[in-house]
Formats: structure tokens, sequence, C-alpha cells
């Protein structure tokens, strides 16, 4: 058996797109990619979720040092990110980014020996 590992938000292509969209803002965790991608699967949810304000709009950075910490300084989750910025249409286009990408890397991964 061969593997080879390969996560989606750490792609070229998707890091180009979530780079134009979303900046800074785009942070380490709840990030706007994941929002957006999970906005295309769900369109329904955006809208809902979209009246939702966030503050502050973009989440505080910082170390991790347990569970507990982790709820103290991040109560709602997101860690140096503005998941507000995510729309249904930059789903789709990440959706199609790393599709495209994944599936020529899995062809490439085929060919070897």
């Amino acid at each position: 058996m061969r593997c080879e590992l390969f996560n989606w938000w750490r792609i070229k292509s998707v890091l180009k797109i979530a780079d134009e969209e979303f900046g800074e803002s785009e942070g380490r965790h709840a990030t706007p990619s994941e929002v957006a991608l999970t906005y295309y699967g769900y369109p329904e949810d955006a809208e809902r979720v979209a009246k939702t304000s966030m503050s502050p709009e973009r989440a505080p950075d910082g170390p991790i040092l347990d569970a507990e910490d982790y709820r103290r300084r991040f109560p709602d989750g997101r860690i140096a990110s503005n998941p507000a910025l995510a729309t249904v249409e930059i789903g789709g286009r990440l959706l199609t980014a790393a599709t495209d990408e994944l599936t020529g890397k899995y062809e490439e991964f085929l060919k070897q020996d």
C-alpha cells in the first residue's frame, strides 16, 4: 500500500484564493475558507449565519496551552479569522480549485513507481 496526504486548505490554488479574498483575516481556525466551502455545500445556512455578528470582527490570535485555555481565549472557536467574509461563490471557487489540483496530484501519484 502506498499513501500520500494532502490537506485541501494547504494546496497552492486554495492558498492563492484565500490570500486574495481574505488576506490576514483567513486566520488559523474557523477560517473564511472553511466556512465558504461549508456554505457552498449548505447554501441555505449561509444566509441565516450571515445575520450573526461577531465581535471582534477578526478574532484574536495567540498560543493554546490546553483545552481550558483554548475555550477561554477563543470562546467562539475562531483564531485570527473573520469567517463573515465567506460566501457561497467563494466556496464554489475553493472547491473547484481543490478538486482540480488534487485530481492532478492523484494522477501524478498513480504514475509513480
